[in-house]
């Protein structure tokens, strides 16, 4: 359930503008859950006999079930205000206040860990039209300059910290699984953000800069502790800074033909500044291991960072090799960088070309950078099943390649500068069951035609400036660049540190369809 009240105010005196808004917003979610288990099939406890009625979905079906229920709340509070002064509509200056109330801080004050259960954020900002107070050169149309700092709160996960669970049948109470929790305090970004946009050449060119720099604080994070426990700590902050720039540009060269064309560009650098520390101020050892692959978080690193174990090699830096011709891998713990699963630009180009009731437009998009991990290739690769296995396979059957120290099976010779021959099969069985695929790591860099469309317009169709516009519209069409075997941008899951692994995912879906518009 979501309510607000709102009270707005505007005015004009002269050459300024004065509005403002205040009230409260107030969040609340609110759950009930009743849970019967029993078991579909009857059957008795020696499973001596075969049932005689199968998926029987009743409470007398076989054991006894069991039934649960439960409720769950959520809530969170706020009175805001914002205000904006304006002079001759051209310098606007802005500022808002905000006060949030959370459900678990709530908790937390009358438990006496907090002294408070609200916290306010603040925000300021600033803009001019440049070109509404000076005189620019004649091919400036249009410049605006704008400035800004803002704050913005989240809560903390909505637990009952310590709560305990008593056992029904016996009376035993169990604590809580987790530590006192000694500063609780919620998640807070800082951001700064400043640019231009602008109008050149009779208003066909754009041209849009932005410069953001954005701090996040007090970051939730949980950690164990040696007695078993999870400690929750609020201590983690992040910086995420980079430049946002759009260009674009109207050509019109004759008057039945027009093409309109935008490009964007984006660079965004992540760098963590603080993770979990002991008492001791220690930092402590945060990451997430996937299928071998260590997702890091430590001070001075990023978020996405992957480590995983290399090949032992020999003193020549040449892989060592078991018995089998099998590759071996570093046994000693040592991880070696492997690099980040975000890129850090992204880029967008789009295109609209009219000629006279006809429209083409069609939209190209990349992604440079970052690193995508296919599980789904080490496995094929371990059954023989990979294009890759195929081919060398192939090659091997073709050039007589076989490997003599291994029993002249099937070989491909290793890429690691000896030009020994090992077999094929075993080679790739290694690598397949290798925990920590680092074979598997691809350049996750890629661009797209993410969309095309093609379509005519039917004036008049239905009487005087009644319309009718049919497009046919083709997405996600093919890549013009790919270095990963699959779709960079399929993923296990958006979760950090989760993003980059590709797990025998459905693929990305190429789709076709038609638009039609009318216009009465």
């Amino acid at each position: 359930m979501y309510i607000d009240y709102l009270l707005n105010y505007n005015k004009k005196f002269g050459n300024y503008d004065v509005s403002g808004s205040a009230g409260w917003v107030g969040h609340t979610i609110k759950g009930e859950h009743l849970d019967i288990n029993a078991d579909a099939t009857p059957f008795n406890a020696q499973l001596q006999g075969l049932p005689t009625r199968v998926n029987f979905f009743d409470v007398r079906a076989g054991q006894m079930g069991g039934k649960s229920k439960g409720k769950s709340s959520e809530w969170d509070r706020a009175w805001l205000a914002t205000g904006q002064l304006g002079w001759k509509e051209s310098v606007y200056v802005d500022a808002s206040y905000r006060r949030d109330w959370y459900r678990p801080f709530r908790y937390f004050k009358l438990s006496g860990v907090s002294k408070t259960d609200n916290f306010g954020y603040f925000g300021f900002g600033a803009n001019a039209i440049v070109s509404n107070l000076v005189k620019l050169p004649e091919a400036i149309n249009y410049l605006k300059y704008r400035v800004s700092y803002s704050e913005v709160g989240n809560s903390i996960p909505n637990f009952a910290y310590d709560a305990v669970d008593e056992n029904l049948q016996t009376g035993a109470i169990a604590g809580s699984n987790y530590s006192q929790f000694t500063d609780p305090r919620p998640e807070k970004t800082r951001s700064f953000e400043t640019g231009i946009e602008s109008l050149w050449l009779r208003n066909r060119l754009t041209f849009d800069l932005t410069y953001y720099n954005a701090v996040m604080s007090n970051l939730y994070m949980t950690v164990s502790t040696g007695t078993g426990l999870t400690k929750n700590l609020n201590s983690a902050k992040v910086r995420n800074q980079g430049i946002e720039m759009t260009i674009g540009y109207d050509f019109k060269p004759f008057s039945w033909l027009r093409w309109r064309t935008s490009y964007n560009l984006s660079y965004n650098n992540n760098k963590i500044l603080k993770t979990a520390y002991d008492e001791q101020g220690k930092e402590r050892e945060i990451e997430q291991v996937v299928a071998g692959v260590h997702v890091k978080y430590k001070e001075g690193g990023s978020i996405g960072d992957m480590y995983v174990r290399d090949y032992d090699r020999d003193e020549n830096g040449h892989i060592k090799l078991n018995t089998l011709g099998q590759p071996q891998f570093d046994k000693s713990g040592k991880l070696v960088y492997a690099g980040n699963m975000n890129g850090n630009w992204q880029m967008g180009w789009s295109n609209t070309f009219n000629y006279k009731d006809f429209q083409l437009s069609f939209l190209i998009n990349g992604r440079i950078g970052g690193k995508v991990i296919s599980i789904t290739e080490q496995k094929l690769d371990y059954y023989g099943f990979s294009e890759r296995t195929a081919n060398a396979r192939l090659n091997a059957e073709k050039n007589n390649v076989v490997a003599a120290d291994y029993g002249n099976v099937p070989g491909m010779v290793l890429n690691d500068g000896s030009g020994r021959i090992v077999p094929i099969q075993a080679f790739y069985q290694a690598l397949g069951a290798a925990d920590g695929p680092a074979d598997y790591i691809y350049n996750a860099t890629n661009f797209r035609l993410r969309e095309l469309s093609l379509g005519y317009t039917f004036r008049n169709l239905l009487g005087i400036n009644r319309n009718v516009s049919l497009s046919f519209i083709g997405r996600n069409l093919f890549f013009f660049y790919k270095d990963a075997p699959t779709d960079p941008d399929v993923s296990l899951s958006r979760t950090n540190g989760l993003g980059g692994f590709e797990v025998f995912n459905t693929p990305s879906t190429r789709s076709y369809g038609f638009s039609v518009k009318m216009n009465f």
